[in-house]
């Protein structure tokens, strides 16, 4: 290309996020749980004693998470994956209640505390993920090719499949893919497992009405 010689790479970064030549979402996750830690270590005033917690939640959503899930929507998470991002999350609850890790809190401890208050979880992405589906799913484009494996002239290498976009949203409802397709043409929310935690939104609810007047009409809602 212009007389450049371009050089082949394992890894690129693609508007903001590491795109890898096995397709491995592990090193962008990785990445974006360091740049919402160091952001939410930036944030000192959320120690303040005159900070309410419901406000500091909006602050973290707003300023913290906002940039863990950049770009979230593409991701395909492992186990391993999933266990990062919500130890993050029990981790900023930490922070938030003031629990150190000498007082010896369990995260089921930390789970009574929290008290159905806004939790972020891996779950958080896949319902992301699951809405996008159904976009796409409606739209019979290119993308939903990609997404299903049609496009002309490809070929499976041998050995294990990897894991693919799809297989979140699989773990998460039961459902192969032409049945997820049938409920995003018929616009209905895909079904979650009853042994799946509940969509982290109707948490964000329960916090969100414990605002105060003057906070509701400044609240802007990520999730």
């Amino acid at each position: 290309m212009c007389a450049h010689t371009i050089p082949n790479v394992n890894s690129f970064m693609y508007l903001g996020s590491v795109i890898t030549h096995s397709t491995d979402d592990t090193p962008e996750i990785n990445k974006r749980i360091g740049i919402a830690r160091t952001s939410h270590r930036q944030c000192k005033y959320l120690h303040s004693p005159h900070l309410s917690d419901v406000t500091k939640l909006l602050v973290i959503r707003a300023l913290v998470m906002s940039r863990l899930t950049y770009g979230s929507t593409t991701w395909s998470i492992k186990k391993s994956d999933a266990a990062k991002l919500d130890a993050f999350s029990h981790t900023i609850w930490r922070c938030l209640l003031c629990v150190n890790w000498s007082d010896h809190v369990t995260n089921e401890s930390l789970m009574r505390m929290i008290d159905g208050r806004w939790l972020f979880t891996h779950e958080t992405i896949v319902q992301r993920k699951m809405t996008w589906f159904s976009h796409i799913a409606r739209q019979q484009g290119f993308l939903w090719d990609l997404l299903s494996g049609a496009v002309p002239g490809t070929v499976r290498r041998r050995g294990r499949p990897r894991m693919t976009w799809y297989d979140n949203i699989r773990s998460s409802t039961g459902l192969n893919m032409e049945e997820a397709k049938h409920h995003a043409l018929s616009r209905n929310r895909l079904p979650i497992l009853a042994h799946q935690p509940g969509p982290p939104h109707l948490s964000s609810c329960i916090a969100l009405r414990q605002l105060p007047q003057t906070l509701q009409s400044l609240t802007i809602h990520y999730y």
